[in-house]
Formats: structure tokens, sequence, C-alpha cells
């Protein structure tokens, strides 16, 4: 991961990650067990960045990478 600024615009590269959005797995509503199993790790993530002093201002599904995603039947 890099960050910067470039002719006084501010940038940041990240890896790029081919799961797609949270947005994109949901798509409909989905069943209470599973949406209970894909918020801890978004509230660990959370947590992180603010304990590095990190914040976030558009935490939605959009926003949210993932490394993979497993289709839904």
């Amino acid at each position: 991961m890099d960050y910067g600024e470039h002719e006084g615009k501010p940038y940041l590269v990240m890896e790029y990650l081919s799961g797609g959005t949270l947005k994109q797995k949901l798509g409909k509503p989905i069943p209470w067990d599973e949406a209970i199993s894909i918020l801890p790790p978004i509230a660990r993530a959370l947590d992180y960045a603010h304990r590095h002093n990190m914040i976030h201002r558009d935490v939605k599904p959009p926003t949210f990478l993932s490394l993979r995603m497993e289709s839904r039947c």
C-alpha cells in the first residue's frame, strides 16, 4: 500500500482484491445467520483502523472489498 500527494491531490494505492465489494456479494436480502458471519470481520477492520487513527467516512457495502467471493445459491 502506498499513499501520497500528486499535484496537490492526495492518493491511495492498494492491492487489487479480486473478490469485489460486499454490495456485489449481497445484491439481495440474505439469511440472518449469513449476515452475522459477515459482521465480525468488518467490525475488526474498523476497530483496527480507528486504533491506528484512521477514519473511514464512507462505511457502506460498496466500500468493503473482499479477497474472493463465494457464489451464493
